[in-house]
């Protein structure tokens, strides 16, 4: 190619930022409606701390000294207005109503029954890969307490494996059902 790029590799850096005490959700000044009290999201824009633009830049090198490594004679970089990906600790889990919103079976303060059982709940994220696995497993956690709680189950968390997705089993289920 001719004065063109014959030859592009990207290298896209991910960290997370630590969390901010002003981001939250609390109750609102509002009167309940008939699903209960009303919440109230506040979310302002990042101010990325030193320990967040340390680790930041630190990633940034190493993805440059790997593409260098790579055999890069040129290596360009682009710095993104801030993402909001895989979005965590926005419904806090915690001990008490002073610095959380669900309890540590992830069940909500303000109302019972209401469970949380995502990435919201946990206190704040790795950073890096998308975080699937450790979505599962408060999600799986919180099932359980649900039907222990509210059908009086038994408790199957280190009782037995569980199944995964890529168990052949479930892929023949899938077929017969038409999936």
């Amino acid at each position: 190619m001719a004065g063109g790029i014959d030859k592009l590799l990207t290298v896209l850096v991910i960290t997370d930022d630590d969390v901010e005490a002003q981001n939250r959700v609390t109750l609102s000044a509002l009167p309940a409606d008939e699903n209960g009290p009303i919440p109230k999201v506040t979310f302002k824009q990042r101010k990325r701390t030193p320990r967040t633009l340390k680790n930041r830049e630190f990633m940034a090198r190493k993805a440059a000294e790997l593409l260098r490594g790579a055999g890069a004679k040129k290596v360009y970089r682009i710095d993104w207005a801030p993402l909001i990906l895989h979005v965590q600790s926005s419904m806090r889990m915690g001990e008490s109503e002073s610095n959380s919103v669900v309890d540590a079976r992830g069940e909500t303060r303000a109302v019972k029954g209401l469970f949380i059982a995502d990435n919201s709940a946990r206190s704040n994220g790795l950073g890096g890969p998308n975080p699937t696995l450790t979505s599962q497993a408060p999600a799986t956690r919180t099932a359980e307490h649900i039907f222990q709680s509210y059908f009086d189950g038994d408790p199957w968390v280190h009782k037995e494996s569980p199944v995964v997705s890529t168990d052949p089993r479930i892929s023949v289920r899938l077929g017969q059902l038409g999936l």
